[in-house]
C-alpha cells in the first residue's frame, strides 16, 4: 500500500513537471535597465563639416551638461537635452563629453583637413575648386611669416595678417591683395587695401535652384582703428524681384560668432525683421569661415580671437 502511494506521488509530481514545462516561460526577474550611451563613440569629420550625436536611453534629460575638450577643433552648433550638432573647425582631435548625473559619456572626434590635390598639384578643398586669381603674386618670401607668439599683442597680430596677405596672397581685380577659402558653397575672403590701409572680410554665398540668389556679407576695419568695424549685408535674387541690404557697426572686442547686431535697413523690399535675421545668421557663418581661413593659411593657433574678437562660446 505504501509502495502504491509512493508511485502515485511520483506520478503526480511528474505530471506537474510536464505541465509546467509546456507553459510559456516567464522572466520573473526584472528587466535590466538599458544603459545610457552615445549613438557613436568615435567620429571622423572634415574641416567645415557638421555631424549629429545623440544620447540613447537618457532617463534624466534635464541634467545633461555638454562640453568639448578643444573648441578650436570641434564646437557645438546646437545642443539639447538629448542630442547635439558638432561642427569641425580645424584639423586635430577633441573629446565630446555629456554628463548626466553621475554618468559620463565620451566620444572621440578626429577632424581632418578638407583638402585634396588636383591634377596640377595644387591644394583645393573637397568638391569646390578654389577660384584662380586674376594675377598671380610674384613675391614669394624666403621664410614664411611665423604665427604670432602668445605674448604678441593685437596690433602685432594684425601686422602678421597684413604681411602674410601682402607676401603670399593673390592680387584681386580691384588691386587689393587677398586670401580665400571655399567651403560648402561659401567663399570666405580677407583683402587688404594698401592705399586705404583697410582690411575687408567678405563672405559670399551662391544659392542655386529655382530661387537663385547671392548673399554678400562684408566687414571693413581700418588699420588705424582696429576696435571699430563697419558691416554691410546684401541679398539679391537672380530675378531681382526680391532684394535687400542693411548696415551695422561693431565693437571688435565685443564681437564673436554669437553676436546679434541691430541692423539698419537701407534698401530693398524685404522686411526689416527678415533682412536683419538673415544678416545675423550670415555673420555667424562668416565668422566661422574666417576663423577657418586664418587657421588654414597663417597657422593653427591664429584665430579671430587673436585679432581682438571675443572667443566663441562652447
Amino acid at each position: 500500500m505504501r509502495i502504491l502511494n509512493k508511485r502515485k506521488t511520483v506520478a503526480v509530481l511528474l505530471l506537474i513537471s510536464l505541465i509546467l514545462s509546456m507553459l510559456p516561460c516567464k522572466d520573473l526577474a526584472a528587466k535590466k535597465k538599458k544603459k545610457m550611451k552615445f549613438s557613436k563613440t568615435k567620429i571622423t569629420m572634415k574641416v567645415g563639416e557638421d555631424k549629429y550625436l545623440k544620447i540613447k536611453n537618457n532617463t534624466k534629460p534635464k541634467s545633461v551638461k555638454w562640453s568639448t575638450s578643444n573648441k578650436k577643433v570641434v564646437y557645438f552648433d546646437s545642443k539639447s537635452e538629448q542630442d547635439c550638432w558638432l561642427v569641425a573647425r580645424k584639423a586635430g582631435t577633441a573629446r565630446i563629453t555629456a554628463k548626466i548625473g553621475k554618468v559620463k559619456l565620451t566620444c572621440k572626434v578626429t577632424v581632418k583637413k578638407s583638402r585634396n590635390t588636383n591634377r596640377n598639384g595644387n591644394n583645393t578643398f573637397d568638391s569646390i575648386p578654389s577660384p584662380t586669381p586674376a594675377t598671380n603674386p610674384s613675391v614669394t618670401p624666403a621664410v614664411p611669416t611665423p604665427a604670432p607668439s602668445s605674448e604678441s599683442n593685437i596690433k602685432d597680430n594684425w601686422n602678421t595678417l597684413k604681411n602674410y596677405i601682402l607676401t603670399q596672397g593673390y592680387t584681386a581685380n580691384d588691386g587689393s591683395r587677398g586670401i580665400n577659402v571655399e567651403l560648402n558653397n561659401y567663399n570666405y575672403v580677407i583683402n587688404y587695401y594698401s592705399a586705404e590701409q583697410t582690411f575687408k572680410f567678405s563672405c559670399v554665398q551662391d544659392v542655386s535652384g529655382s530661387t537663385s540668389a547671392t548673399g554678400m556679407f562684408q566687414m571693413k576695419i581700418s588699420e588705424n582703428n582696429l576696435t571699430y568695424a563697419s558691416l554691410t549685408y546684401d541679398l539679391v535674387f537672380t530675378s531681382s524681384v526680391i532684394y535687400g541690404g542693411c548696415t551695422a557697426t561693431a565693437s571688435v572686442p565685443a564681437t564673436n560668432d554669437n553676436t546679434q547686431f541691430a541692423w539698419t535697413v537701407v534698401k530693398g523690399n524685404i522686411g526689416a525683421a527678415q533682412i536683419s535675421d538673415l544678416a545675423n545668421k550670415s555673420f555667424k557663418i562668416a565668422y566661422i569661415g574666417w576663423d577657418i581661413l586664418l587657421m588654414d593659411t597663417i597657422g593653427n593657433n591664429f584665430t579671430m580671437e587673436k585679432l581682438g574678437f571675443l572667443p566663441s562660446p562652447n
